[in-house]
């Protein structure tokens, strides 16, 4: 099985929302999936169904698979678990990557290339030290369990 990994959640369920390939959703349409998404999770389960309510310009031309419901029931649930946010707070400890391997982290540093900076996570392993910009860090990953979980989990 392929472990798609998922940079913008939020892209993927406003794609979802609005029958569209996640290539061709504007920002705006992102925001208002996050938006929505939120505001969604904030409540009990079934998550997809109510999400699903706060879109009306919904194409019925295009055509959902199961896979993409279950897909964005996944990400919703991960979102409604407060996963999502977890990761872009990494602090001191140990950490689990999405394919077993054990972390430990150090600390969050800025991460300077070219004129561009960004926050990064200083980490190691028995492999050596490693630095990550924090949005890969933070990214939302298919785990073994089927579920989506930030790539790297605290344990």
């Amino acid at each position: 099985m392929a472990t798609p990994s998922i940079s913008n959640p939020y892209r993927t369920l406003a794609a979802y929302a609005l029958r569209k390939q996640p290539g061709v959703i504007p920002e705006s349409s992102i925001l208002e999936a996050e938006k929505r998404a939120k505001q969604v999770c904030g409540s009990d389960p079934p998550l997809l169904t109510k999400f699903l309510n706060f879109y009306t310009d919904v194409e019925p031309h295009i055509q959902v698979t199961d896979e993409d419901t279950e897909r964005a029931e996944k990400l919703l649930r991960c979102i409604w678990r407060g996963e999502a946010e977890e990761g872009w707070k990494p602090s001191p400890g140990s950490y689990q990557h999405f394919k077993g391997s054990l972390y430990t982290v150090y600390s969050v540093a800025l991460l300077l290339q070219g004129p561009k900076e960004e926050k990064a996570v200083v980490y190691e392993s028995t492999e050596g030290t490693f630095v990550r910009p924090l949005r890969e860090w933070a990214e939302l990953v298919l785990w073994p369990d089927g579920e989506y979980h930030p790539r790297f989990k605290r344990q």
